[in-house]
């Protein structure tokens, strides 16, 4: 009944209801958007209602994605809450892609993701980097008498976390770059040299 109200004071039709599902009409899509744009104005004019100088107060949504989720949180949750204790902090794992598109949707207020970021409206900033490391059995046969290179993964097994992944896509790329098989830009990689798929791998 709301709908229908609002569509005779708008003067358009929103939703095509002969199909089904139902879905937005052309005026409906950007309604629809133009609301979101409201929506979230109108959150953050609550944000600023219950900002005081001595302390901020609100919900504040974090996404992390699951490779780094158990290592970085315990650096900062407790001092996070103890320096802003009228804040309530919501965490939520998920890939990169995900995260990426909650925060595009105003889903999150930020992310802890793997870089770079193809969405250039996200600012975004490198909190630290780390180097590829290769674990080997003793006696394995590519095992390198110094700096591991892409070249001395050729033809072995490869590890790699599930699809999805930003992990597993920079690996792939890694080992697709030395890859004969590897297809158009060498950015695939044989199915027949990954051995084992995880949604996380430790040492």
């Amino acid at each position: 009944m709301q709908i229908h109200k609002l569509e005779e004071e708008l003067g358009v039709i929103l939703f095509d209801r002969s199909r089904s599902p139902v879905v937005p009409t052309s005026h409906g899509e950007e309604l629809i958007k133009q609301a979101k744009i409201v929506l979230k104005e109108a959150n953050t004019l609550l944000d600023m209602a219950q900002f005081t100088e001595s302390e901020l107060r609100g919900t504040f949504r974090l996404g992390v994605i699951p490779t780094v989720a158990p290592y970085l949180l315990p650096m900062f949750l407790r001092t996070f809450q103890q320096r802003h204790p009228g804040v309530e902090l919501s965490v939520e794992e998920a890939l990169t892609d995900d995260l990426t598109d909650k925060l595009l949707r105003d889903e999150l207020d930020a992310g802890l993701i793997a870089t770079p970021v193809n969405e250039h409206v996200l600012f975004s900033k490198d909190l630290y980097t780390e180097p590829f490391v290769g674990y080997f059995s003793p006696g394995y046969p590519l095992l390198p008498e110094g700096a591991l290179r892409a070249e001395d993964l050729t033809g072995s097994d490869v590890w790699l976390l599930q699809e999805g992944h930003c992990f597993r896509d920079q690996a792939m790329q890694i080992c697709g770059q030395v890859d004969g098989k590897g297809g158009q830009d060498g950015q695939k990689v044989s199915s027949r040299r990954i051995a084992f798929k995880s949604g996380n791998l430790e040492t």
